[in-house]
């Protein structure tokens, strides 16, 4: 639904741009029926489908979002062969997913603070980075405490993702 939302956002960004359309500022309803149908209060343009900028905007969007939330609960199945890998014990094995949860939450305010005080959509090109490299750094790491480390790094970069597509 939030995805929606943004592609309606930025196709009308564009319809300004690109054909100089008065929309009003106030979106009054929005119907979206396979793409061709758009509704902007009592404007109607039909038979229109979106372009291919908007359609590649709304897929990283909504690519970027699936991983976080996939991640955050993944981890939960493989926290017994973790265990077994690095020859820890099951509670400190579950750090692992205690760290991430309590980084997510932790960023989760300071992403309200970041979206305020820079561009949103550098601080989600950063904070997808960020959470890119934390995920190959813990595919990488050497031992539990590395692996604690760096998975709360991915729950922090996943607090600041999550909350900027909204």
């Amino acid at each position: 639904m939030y995805s929606i939302g943004i592609v309606v956002k930025y196709y009308n960004i564009l319809l300004r741009k690109k054909y100089k359309v008065h929309i009003e500022s106030y979106l009054k309803s929005v119907y979206i029926n396979k793409g061709h149908y758009v509704s902007y209060g009592d404007e109607v343009m039909e038979n229109e489908k979106f372009p291919k900028e908007v359609v590649s905007i709304a897929w990283i969007l909504v690519l970027g979002a699936v991983l976080p939330m996939l991640d955050s609960t993944i981890v939960n199945i493989a926290v017994n062969d973790l265990a077994n890998v690095f020859s820890a014990s099951f509670t400190v094995t579950q750090w692992v997913v205690t760290g991430y949860v309590l980084a997510l939450g932790i960023a989760v305010p300071f992403s309200g603070w970041l979206m305020q005080k820079y561009d949103g959509k550098g601080v989600y090109m950063g904070a997808l980075g960020l959470f890119l490299l934390a995920s190959l750094l813990a595919g990488l790491s050497w031992d539990i405490q590395s692996l604690i480390a760096f998975r709360v790094l991915q729950g922090f970069a996943s607090g600041i993702i999550i909350p900027t597509l909204t």
